[in-house]
């Protein structure tokens, strides 16, 4: 795991997120601040407002694209798979408690078509 936490191909876009983030806190900043001094300045506000939208934007396309790199590291892959086949691992997977969910219906019935459609489920119990 020390060895992904330094994979250049997961992290390949961890600096530029960064700078990301630090210019949309910028954007804010500079806006929030026009709008208590100057709420007449319409223009610089629009302004502002447009290029915060694309700030985040790219953000978001960084965001994305750095996932799209971690699903694909061979490190990260290399280790879900030894994990698969670990059977420590299997064990404490067994032992996690699941909900088990029971679908008592079995079909569906629909009554009257022409006057008023009702659906009614049939179920395993008795239904009045």
């Amino acid at each position: 795991m020390d060895e992904h936490e330094t994979c250049k191909h997961c992290h390949k876009y961890d600096k530029q997120m960064e700078q990301a983030k630090a210019k949309v806190e910028e954007v804010k900043k500079k806006l929030a601040d026009l709008q208590k001094n100057k709420p007449g300045a319409t223009k610089e506000i629009q302004k502002l407002t447009a290029d915060l939208e694309q700030k985040k934007e790219q953000s978001e396309i960084l965001r994305h694209q750095a996932l799209g790199n971690r699903t694909k590291c061979p490190i990260l892959n290399k280790l879900k798979s030894e994990r698969k086949g670990c059977s420590k691992c299997q064990g404490q997977e067994k032992k996690k408690h699941r909900a088990r969910v029971e679908n008592p219906l079995q079909r569906v019935c629909v009554v009257d078509k022409e006057k008023t459609p009702e659906i009614y489920l049939l179920a395993n119990n008795d239904v009045c």
